[in-house]
């Protein structure tokens, strides 16, 4: 298993989950730029397009080297890098609880060291009536909280 704190590379069972492309565009990039270029596609908060100026050059710049990897889609390059940028592993989709963010205080969704955990959402009160709705998550990030005593959920 890789140190994330260390920032080793992963041992070869875990670089065998992620895909052909992640793993030739992780070689190109260095492991620092990619865990930044994954940790932001992996932000809720992304641009229009779903690539920043920055990401859409090392793309750019991957697929002119690696040709078989060019004219990639933006949903074909998320699918291909949904994977956690801490742990290095591909991400789970799951339910979680919507709370409004009126309920009271919640223990963190998630920490720097557990970037995806996603044990939960919590949304601006009057923004939706949901109770519940669908995240990726990393096991390894909800893991890592629950060595620390944090847990939430339903």
């Amino acid at each position: 298993m890789c140190d994330p704190l260390n920032n080793d590379l992963p041992t070869e069972d875990l670089m065998e989950n992620l895909s052909k492309f992640a793993k030739r565009f992780r070689e190109f990039l260095g492991d620092e730029q990619f865990r930044h270029f994954i940790n932001k596609l992996n932000n809720p908060i992304t641009p229009i397009n779903g690539l920043y100026w920055w990401q859409e050059q090392a793309y750019e710049r991957f697929s002119k080297e690696e040709q078989e990897f060019a004219g990639l889609s933006m949903e074909q390059i998320r699918e291909n890098l949904l994977v956690c940028e801490e742990h290095l592993v591909p991400l789970s989709t799951g339910i979680v609880r919507v709370y409004c963010d009126n309920q009271g205080s919640f223990p963190p969704p998630k920490t720097p060291e557990a970037p995806n955990a996603n044990l939960f959402e919590v949304r601006p009160a009057k923004s939706t009536n949901t109770t519940h709705t669908r995240v990726y998550f990393c096991q390894s990030c909800r893991d890592a909280l629950d060595d620390q005593g944090i847990t939430w959920g339903d």
